[in-house]
């Protein structure tokens, strides 16, 4: 198979566990080649530390 951007995203497309790209942080046009690292954050844990960050925030506004 030739190396293009032609078959890079056919392949993506029959990619069974490219729904998972949509359960991370990642910005569009970003490619993450990281293979030393503990990965992306997961989008659900980023939105559970902003809930954990607004009463903290709210108190702080108070004080």
């Amino acid at each position: 198979m030739t190396v293009s951007l032609e078959n890079a995203r056919a392949m993506d497309k029959r990619d069974p566990l490219a729904y998972t790209r949509a359960l991370f942080s990642l910005p569009l046009n970003y490619i993450y080649l990281c293979g030393n690292s503990l990965g992306l954050a997961p989008v659900t844990a980023q939105q559970q530390l902003l809930k954990t960050q607004q009463p903290t925030q709210r108190y702080e506004n108070h004080h």
